[in-house]
């Protein structure tokens, strides 16, 4: 629960007013009934508290005459006595008792003696004050007892704006009149921008909690778009251009029938220069391709898959020479395959 600590403090105010007019009645009717049988020459009415003390004495000295009754006072308490010796009549002596109390605000412990009644009077004479949100535990109103641990709880709010990116979309789009294994960049990605608006919960400084208030989007994304190749042209030996559906990097090998009675191939054309052997799951048989150097020093030219072979599996291609000089001759190397249209 918040209090209002100055209408707490008026309220406390109210109740000690009345009690010291209680406490001036109590001692007028007490003077009254004992006036018959007082024979000392001062009469000391002390009023401790909620405790009443009646000391009848030679002496003048408030001081002393508070000694002869016994009650002790701390160098934190208040007494509001005469300076001055007394001579005859009734002397009031009012006595504030200080509380040791321990305050803990702002991070801060404090062990302090304090004449508050209240814990709003601590607070008030220890110049804390309070926040609208903040809490007091116990609530301003309690009564301070000795040893009593008051704490300050501090609460707060704040606005934090925080900007986020929103991401774009890639989207990709095939085109033949790119060649096959390149892509075009033909519109940038933009990312968006959002501002959010958050009401963030503070204890002590400390942030335990963020509510969303608003987003607002202050920049829409750009999708980005890309075309990919997949068509293309090859310029032949010859200066022709072709074109080709899609190329491959294929390791190549030769292979030759010079010493073999069965020069058929795998689709019953006879070997040669041209037809060359595939795997037929990576290049279907009886396509027509190019090959040249995957480093642009060689050129083996316009074939047919014509022909398959035990090791010719996935990227790999076997090139047929007539003779196997030539075959050892080429050994292995990188290849472009074009398969054509």
């Amino acid at each position: 629960m918040l209090y209002r600590i100055g209408e707490a403090l008026r309220q406390g105010a109210g109740n000690l007013r009345r009690r010291a007019v209680a406490v001036t009645l109590f001692a007028a009717l007490a003077v009254a009934l004992l006036s018959p049988i007082v024979t000392a020459k001062n009469m000391f009415v002390i009023v401790d508290g909620n405790s009443l003390t009646v000391h009848n004495t030679y002496t003048g000295d408030a001081a002393q005459a508070l000694a002869e009754a016994g009650i002790h006072i701390s160098q934190y308490d208040y007494v509001s006595m005469p300076e001055a010796p007394v001579s005859g009549g009734v002397v009031e002596v009012f006595i504030e008792r200080s509380h040791t109390v321990t305050l803990e605000a702002d991070g801060k412990t404090a062990v302090l003696s304090t004449l508050g009644q209240t814990v709003g009077e601590v607070l008030e004479r220890t110049g804390t004050t309070l926040g609208r949100l903040d809490v007091v535990t116990p609530n301003i109103l309690s009564p301070v007892s000795e040893g009593m641990v008051i704490t300050v709880t501090r609460y707060d709010t704040r606005i934090e704006q925080v900007t986020e990116e929103i991401p774009f979309e890639t989207m990709r789009t095939a085109d033949k009149s790119i060649n096959v294994g390149l892509e075009k960049v033909t519109q940038a990605g933009i990312l968006g921008q959002k501002v959010l608006t958050y009401e963030i919960s503070l204890r002590d400084g400390i942030e335990f909690s963020r509510r969303l208030q608003s987003e607002v989007l202050t920049q829409e994304p750009q999708d980005e778009l890309i075309s990919y190749g997949i068509g293309g042209t090859v310029v032949l030996p010859s200066g022709e251009r072709v074109k080709y559906k899609r190329m491959l990097t294929c390791t190549a090998t030769a292979y030759s029938s010079e010493k073999i009675s069965n020069k058929l191939t795998a689709m019953g054309t006879i070997a040669r220069v041209g037809a060359i052997a595939v795997d037929p799951k990576v290049i279907p048989l009886g396509s027509r391709v190019y090959v040249e150097g995957a480093n642009g020093k060689w050129v083996y030219g316009v074939a047919v898959c014509e022909d398959t072979g035990g090791v010719i599996k996935g990227n790999k291609i076997d090139l047929f020479f007539d003779t196997e000089a030539e075959c050892w001759k080429f050994g292995v190397k990188k290849a472009n395959v074009y398969i054509l249209e």
